[in-house]
């Protein structure tokens, strides 16, 4: 089914970057493919946000673009070429398609746990029930954390992806990052006491172009995986069931044909687009898109817009669940494309999946209003009421 997406249902606002972006940003378009919006450059256009994700020589993604609480550089995303190569190939094949594919069972019980706490009662909030916990729970399983350790990693996120906006010396988000550095330091010397089947053994044995990293580097590493890992694919899973919560025709259609999943699930990343933008540095002037820009400039490389570019695509604000191919940008591009990308499509596969197998009717709670709010680049919701006939789930469907 091939439709031209409407607003949901639910009653959000007028259009704006969290309540409906694709609308927001295609009016930002209009004044140009780059521009300087409230003091910040903004790219916009899908070839002028191709072009700054694939110039890392003129768009760094070092330190000065985002301040995420660290105190070095997150490897690698806070890490330009030549150096990120290097850490590039001992990262990219412990989050290979290949090297991930045995975690599908563990997900799958992972999901089915969480559905069968909800199921019976006919209604749930999505994102407390299952789009925040799954992501914990597999990213716990992959490192070897215990479920006990799930809150303080919670925190430490919070902290850093959803500060307090009273707080505008980020005196929270540098706090959690002593946090995080405090967690894994203490998780890698229980590793290298006792090591154990896990990722966090792995990269205590994994090396560098023959070296073994150094524990700054590997703890920068964990307070990388923490954070990609956990909010954004919360993120994508809340906007996704949202959309199709509030567009049955497209819910259906996933019910009907479950072998849609995958471009499915792509197609939902894509117009959705959680990861909003990314910050890049500005290493030298240059002009994009009709846009100078000036070195030491922040810019803001909205991937939400990129992906609903309908100069680039005339059919981009179609959303079409059978699109291939689909080459959005939602996971980035270029050599800082994200590392675990393969995993959040697995999580959001499987979800999607068990899901519209075990309750293939849903709705947005009665009364209840999206409230899509933006934490920094991240599109999410706070709550996502989900209600359901629970006469219709009959013990097939339960098993």
């Amino acid at each position: 089914m091939t439709t031209h997406a409407s607003a949901p249902t639910g009653g959000t606002a007028a259009p704006g970057p969290a309540t409906c972006p694709q609308e927001y940003y295609r009016a930002l378009r209009a004044s140009g493919a780059a521009t300087d919006l409230d003091g910040r450059i903004t790219v916009l256009g899908r070839s002028e946000v191709d072009s700054a994700l694939r110039t890392p020589q003129t768009f760094s993604s070092r330190m000065d673009a985002v301040d995420l609480g660290n105190a070095r550089p997150l490897i690698p995303l806070q890490i330009d070429p030549p150096d990120h190569a290097q850490y590039r190939r001992l990262l990219d094949p412990l989050f290979s398609l290949k090297n991930i594919a045995h975690l599908a069972p563990a997900i799958t019980q992972r999901v089915t746990e969480l559905i069968d706490a909800v199921i019976d009662q006919g209604h749930c909030d999505f994102s407390a029930d299952l789009a925040v916990p799954l992501p914990f729970l597999v990213f716990g399983d992959l490192l070897g954390l215990p479920h006990s350790d799930h809150p303080a990693l919670m925190s430490i996120v919070n902290d850093i992806m959803r500060p307090d906006p009273q707080d505008a010396g980020r005196q929270s988000a540098a706090h959690a990052g002593k946090r995080c550095y405090a967690f894994f330091s203490h998780a890698l010397d229980e590793r290298t006491r006792s090591p154990r089947d896990d990722l966090l053994t792995q990269l205590l044995h994994a090396t560098v172009d023959g070296r073994r990293p150094s524990r700054e580097e590997l703890l920068d590493m964990c307070f990388m995986l923490l954070l990609g890992g956990m909010d954004t694919t919360s993120d994508a899973l809340e906007c996704a069931f949202a959309f199709l919560a509030t567009h049955p025709e497209h819910r259906r259609q996933i019910v009907q044909e479950p072998g849609i999943v995958p471009t499915a699930v792509e197609e939902l990343l894509r117009w959705e687009s959680p990861t909003t933008s990314v910050r890049r540095y500005l290493l030298a002037d240059i002009e994009l898109g009709g846009c100078p820009m000036s070195a030491g400039q922040r810019v803001d490389v909205v991937l939400a817009s990129a992906n609903t570019d309908d100069l680039h695509d005339p059919q981009a604000f179609e959303v079409d669940l059978r699109r291939a191919p689909n080459h959005h940008v939602a996971f980035g591009a270029g050599v800082h494309r994200c590392l675990g990308a393969h995993l959040a499509r697995m999580e959001l596969r499987i979800a999607l999946q068990e899901w519209h197998r075990r309750i293939p009717e849903y709705t947005l709670t009665a009364d209840h209003l999206l409230d899509y709010r933006l934490a920094g680049t991240l599109r999410y919701l706070e709550r996502l009421p989900l209600s359901w006939p629970t006469p219709t789930h009959t013990q097939g469907l339960h098993r």
